[in-house]
């Protein structure tokens, strides 16, 4: 809760400046999901949480934001190989489902990919 007086102000965006002593790196933390992965155009958070030298006081800061802007990629996919042949695509470390050349569509790899928990 952000209090402006005595009226407490709900949603606004406001500034935080600390103005005690200098922030102390070996006294201060940083936590959350955020810190250690995300998805690229998804919105992740972490809480930044501040001492100064005295240590008396703990100043927590949660900060939102998303990780880059989503944008929407075109990938083109030449395959120089025989009928039959049978392959897979790989995304961040995951792999599809095997498809084969000549009897899979193009639906068939679009399905394989939007499967992967990486997609």
């Amino acid at each position: 809760t952000v209090n402006s007086g005595t009226s407490i102000v709900s949603g606004s965006s406001y500034s935080v400046e600390v103005t005690n002593s200098s922030p102390q790196a070996s006294s201060s933390s940083a936590t959350g999901n955020g810190l250690k992965s995300g998805i690229a155009g998804e919105q992740t958070s972490f809480k930044i949480q501040l001492r100064d030298q005295r240590e008396a006081e703990v100043q927590a800061i949660m900060a939102k934001g998303t990780l880059i802007e989503f944008i929407n990629e075109i990938q083109r996919l030449t395959l120089s190989s025989n009928i039959g042949d049978r392959f897979h695509l790989e995304f961040r470390g995951q792999n599809t489902v095997e498809f084969e050349v000549g009897t899979s569509t193009c639906g068939d790899i679009v399905d394989g990919l939007e499967a992967l928990p990486s997609i």
